[in-house]
């Protein structure tokens, strides 16, 4: 992704890092932290040092938003089989879910072309705010999926809109 990036916007940085270790040295007035990408991180404490080294590049005031899934998704909408086509390219769609361990494996089957396999930790929203709390982190809003609507147990995507404690 990022050379295609680069590609795009060749006058642009771009740095691979793991987010929870996270060295720039700049602050930034805002930092996004979109589509799931926490989910990624195998466990809260990996969630919690993200979150301290977002606080170190931000201005005062500066803003984080950040979104992810919730273990309802993953319980309701995350199992099955599909056959996909993206682009003209047909592949197999497999999703999992061990609701015990709240970890899910989607699975993109190319067939001979190989396979892509993304590991993902389901968070509730009572970690992330447990996990917000102890870097000093004040929550301004949160919202359910794409909406402005307030969370609710059937939520299956949070947005966060943080910034650091005065």
């Amino acid at each position: 992704m990022i050379k295609v990036a680069k590609n795009n916007f060749p006058k642009t940085n771009f740095y691979v890092q793991d987010m929870s270790k996270l060295k720039l040295d700049r602050k930034f007035d805002l930092i996004l932290c979109p589509f799931d990408s926490l989910n990624y991180l195998k466990n809260i404490k990996r969630v919690q040092q993200t979150f301290k080294k977002v606080g170190n590049h931000l201005n005062p005031d500066g803003i984080f938003i950040f979104d992810f899934n919730t273990p309802h998704l993953y319980i309701t909408k995350h199992k099955g089989t599909y056959d996909r086509e993206v682009s003209d390219v047909k592949f197999k769609h497999i999703c999992i879910y061990d609701k015990g361990k709240r970890i899910a494996k989607t699975i993109f089957d190319f067939g001979k072309k190989g396979r892509e396999i993304h590991t993902q930790q389901a968070y509730t929203k009572l970690e992330i705010i447990l996990a917000l709390r102890k870097e000093d982190f004040e929550i301004l809003d949160i919202y359910d999926s794409f909406e402005l609507d307030k969370p609710n147990k059937n939520s299956n995507r949070l947005f966060f809109v943080v910034r650091i404690k005065k």
